[in-house]
Formats: C-alpha cells, structure tokens, sequence
C-alpha cells in the first residue's frame, strides 16, 4: 500500500517526461521508480540502472517473478558490459570507477557502431542517481536513450544524504537535470515507522 504522497509522487511520475525523485532512505524513492518502471513496460521499453549489483539483482529476479520482460535492469558497469559483449568487442574494464568512468563513452560508441539494430530504450530510470552524477554518466545514457537526455523520458532517484562517493556528484551536472525535469519529494520515511515494523 502506497501512502499518499508516493500516490502523488507516482502520478506525476506518469504525467511528467522528466522527474527527479528526491527523498531520504525509505521514503520509498526505489518502489516508486520501479512501478512506473512497470507502468511504462506495457507498451515501451525502459532501461532500470542502478549503482549497487545487488540492488540490481533484486529488481532482476521481482522483473522474473512478474513476468516483466520490458524492463531491463542492470547496474552501470553490467550496462557497458552487456553492450560491449553483444558487439563481440574484446575489453577489459577497470574495476576502480574513474578508469571505468573515463573508458565508458568511448567503448559504449564502439559497441554501438556495431550493433546497427540497436533499439534505444523509451524510457529510463536512474535509481541512486547520486552516486552516479556524473557528465560522463550521462553522456553514455544520452546514446541509449530514445531522444537522450534533454529530449527522452525518464525518471531519476536522488538523495544526496545517501552519496557514497563525493566526486561522482557533479554539481554542474545536478544543475542541468533539475533545470530539464520536474522535482517531486518524498519526505514521509515508510521503512521506519511503526506500522511496517
């Protein structure tokens, strides 16, 4: 059961292009997403990218269970990987996040010039965006996304007082998403309280 506020979180979510979904931990920011992640599913594609692996497996095995084969959820580095390995492209990508970071764009555009059916996805939802604020983040999800990120659809989760690693929160690359969406808060902390305990 939703409370009212995810209810309105969740309805503008579907009105919207472009949401910043903006809360702390429990206010349901995940469960949100991933609803309209399925609402958008009936008819069109949705990319699902997350920073944690195991989060991402989680949503994986929930996308099994309900039978939800529009969805595709993958954690960054599970991103680059797949597409780089369905264009048959040798690699070795580094494990620490700048090297990584700094390779993606490029291999991704590599992978993508070989896969001339590449479909791009209609929708995105970036869950723990704040750990993945970067420009070269989202130059990469600019390629895949149908009409990138100025012109696409796509919903985003933020709470900078989750931020694992400061320096991929990019200000300037904060600045530009929030001037190109709509921010919705959640401030009611649903995994805490009484009733879910």
């Amino acid at each position: 059961v939703l409370t009212e506020q995810q209810y309105i979180a969740l309805d503008h979510s579907a009105l919207e292009p472009r949401i910043l979904l903006h809360g702390t931990a429990g206010t349901g920011k995940t469960l949100i997403a991933f609803e309209q992640a399925r609402r958008v599913a009936v008819n069109e594609r949705v990319l699902f990218i997350c920073f944690n692996s195991n989060l991402a497996e989680v949503l994986n095995s929930k996308c099994s269970d309900l039978q939800e084969s529009n969805i595709t959820v993958l954690n960054y580095h599970q991103l680059v990987t797949r597409l780089l390995r369905d264009a048959e492209i040798a690699f070795d990508i580094s494990t620490g996040w700048q090297n990584f970071n700094s390779q993606a764009l490029e291999l991704v555009c590599q992978a993508l010039e070989r896969l001339i059916d590449f479909q791009s996805y209609d929708y995105l939802v970036v869950d723990e965006a704040q750990d993945l604020l970067t420009e070269e983040f989202f130059d990469v999800l600019d390629l895949l996304l149908l009409d990138g990120i100025v012109g696409g659809r796509w919903c985003l989760c933020v709470d900078p007082e989750q931020m694992i690693y400061n320096s991929q929160f990019d200000e300037v690359t904060y600045s530009k998403l929030v001037n190109q969406g709509r921010t919705i808060s959640l401030t009611v902390n649903c995994r805490n309280t009484k009733p879910i305990a």
